[in-house]
């Protein structure tokens, strides 16, 4: 009897511990099947803190965020009307091209230079790349750059002819390729969390965490918008609070 009564009570225990853990998964499946902001933000942070423990016990925690910023967000080109005398030209993006810069850019990399550590990452070629740079931000910013990858670092995009306005010059920037570089990443510093790409292209971001890119329109379509500067900011501001949480 005495027996009986003991398997029956550690059967109840064994019962609602399972209950337990089976409504604790619930609850934290609930931000995959309802948009409650709130839980999806608690759950972010909760991920963030287990990061921090993790690394904190290998003595290696970077708590500043990497800002990965696209070339197209801050200027456009259209095509010069060249004629070539019998001088001989000298062929440069500046000479092939009519560059408009975005207005009121220097504010916004001053504060991100300050405020984070800054690369760029294009798909453009490094010479076109080199000369817009060198028109948007000053020496000692260029000196400050974590790294300047071109099109040479992309890769090519694997739904070519699957996908209609995917051309097979096509190319997607990934996130591993910084994660798993071993001269950027060498003390393993970065991940999905300290990382974030701002892209004027979702195709190029696609692959990637939903959480580590920003998508913003390119100046050359959003050229009348002079607040989208301020917005961009904004958004990179509240990624990072969650590093300070």
């Amino acid at each position: 009897m005495y027996e009986m009564n003991y398997i029956n009570i550690h059967m109840v225990i064994l019962y609602n511990l399972y209950a337990t853990i089976q409504l604790r998964l619930c609850v934290h499946n609930l931000p995959i099947y309802l948009t409650n902001k709130h839980l999806s933000l608690n759950l972010e942070q909760n991920k963030i803190r287990l990061y921090k423990m993790k690394l904190k016990k290998h003595g290696s925690l970077k708590t500043n965020m990497l800002v990965i910023l696209d070339i197209d967000l801050f200027f456009y080109k259209t095509p010069k009307i060249i004629r070539i005398n019998s001088k001989k030209v000298i062929r440069t993006f500046k000479n092939d091209f009519n560059i408009y810069i975005r207005p009121n850019i220097k504010e916004f990399l001053d504060w991100l230079f300050n405020t984070y550590e800054v690369a760029f990452f294009s798909s453009y070629n490094f010479y076109i790349v080199k000369e817009i740079l060198d028109m948007i931000l000053s020496y000692k910013q260029q000196k400050k750059l974590v790294f300047n990858w071109t099109r040479d670092k992309c890769n090519l995009d694997p739904e070519y002819g699957y996908i209609e306005g995917i051309y097979a010059q096509s190319t997607v920037k990934l996130l591993d390729t910084i994660l798993y570089n071993p001269i950027i990443n060498k003390k393993r510093d970065y991940n999905k969390y300290n990382i974030i790409f701002i892209d004027v292209s979702y195709l190029h971001m696609r692959y990637n965490p939903k959480e580590s890119f920003i998508i913003s329109p390119s100046y050359y379509k959003n050229r009348e918008d002079h607040e989208e500067l301020c917005r961009v900011k904004k958004m990179i501001k509240m990624r990072s609070l969650f590093l300070k949480k």
